[in-house]
């Protein structure tokens, strides 16, 4: 076949198109408008593109932090360090020591979840179960978790589900239920390695300066039923109930009945001496009767204070908060 046009009249079309001689084709941008675009690659930050997304982890913070500190004492802060896309490949690779990892179900979404707890979080959970203090807490050697270890631990992230479950109620109600707890990520699959996974990591600072995190994992493809809620249109559902609605629902709040309890003092006795004890034995404890006692909210320690009496009752007075006590 041959030449349509010659190599000197292309040259010549060219000129005349430059210099306006020749129409060009309308509305043709140049090689700036042009940006380069890897469709293949979906990684990428979701804080503030999902609003209904940033609502529940709005609240999910809200709510740990009184897990946390119930759990650890006074935290110096705790803090969302993002919202992201990532290959689920890429994110598990980040992590070659072994892990406290627990896997739990989304019903009725499909799928399972994971929820990482830092091998320093682990150790701080442990040693504060265990009698200890979370300042002298350090992280566990690489090895697998003794199954008490396994159920305290499992314990705690019953308890950080729970405030998951209760921030996902602003979008769906959903029920997050632990499947099982595993050392390491090869044991607790929920995708292949070049799935996409929503993954969202909290960081919790103590007191003492010392840096705690914990992660949660959920394939994105688990979310599809939930992605137009999660897109914005939940919003224009909040704004239909008024501004009364928080309102009542403080109300009904404050009527919640609560469980508190005092905490007079401890003793350890073997167990001989403990099944041979009988009416009038005395019990010694390891508190003098002017010495502080614990105050227990829903079992868990919030305030200390100073036992007495009022109006011929007993009574204790709150002198501080558990953890601020000098």
């Amino acid at each position: 076949m041959g030449e349509v046009l010659s190599k000197d009249e292309v040259d010549a079309l060219l000129k005349g198109v430059s210099e306006g001689s020749v129409p060009g084709a309308r509305g043709v941008q140049g090689p700036a408008a042009v940006r380069p675009c890897d469709l293949t690659v979906q990684e990428r930050a979701l804080y503030g593109r999902l609003p209904g997304l940033d609502r529940v982890f709005d609240v999910f913070i809200r709510n740990l932090r009184g897990t946390i500190e119930g759990t650890l004492g006074d935290i110096g802060g705790l803090s969302l360090s993002g919202v992201e896309l990532l290959r689920y490949g890429s994110w598990t690779h980040r992590f070659p020591r072994a892990q406290s990892v627990h896997m739990f179900k989304l019903a009725p979404l499909h799928g399972n979840g994971l929820l990482l707890l830092s091998p320093t979080l682990a150790a701080a959970a442990l040693e504060v179960a265990f009698g200890g203090k979370t300042r002298r807490s350090k992280a566990i050697e690489e090895r697998e978790y003794s199954l008490i270890e396994t159920r305290v631990l499992q314990r705690f992230v019953i308890r950080i589900l729970g405030d998951f479950q209760e921030a996902w109620q602003v979008i769906e109600p959903l029920e997050l239920t632990i499947v099982r707890s595993e050392s390491h990520f090869s044991h607790a699959v929920i995708a292949t390695d070049d799935a996409v996974a929503l993954v969202a990591e909290v960081r919790i600072l103590l007191e003492s300066e010392e840096e705690l995190s914990l992660t949660v994992c959920i394939p994105y493809g688990a979310l599809d039923p939930l992605r137009a809620k999660l897109a914005g249109e939940i919003d224009a559902l909040a704004e239909d109930r008024g501004p009364s609605w928080m309102g009542q629902m403080r109300e009904r709040i404050d009527d919640v009945s609560i469980d508190v309890s005092v905490e007079l003092g401890s003793c350890l006795v073997s167990l001989r001496r403990l099944v041979a004890l009988k009416e009038g034995d005395m019990l010694v404890l390891d508190t003098r009767k002017d010495d502080p006692v614990v105050v227990r909210v829903e079992g868990l320690p919030k305030f200390y204070g100073m036992p007495g009496l009022a109006r011929s009752g007993h009574a204790v007075r709150v002198l501080g908060r558990v953890g601020r006590r000098a």
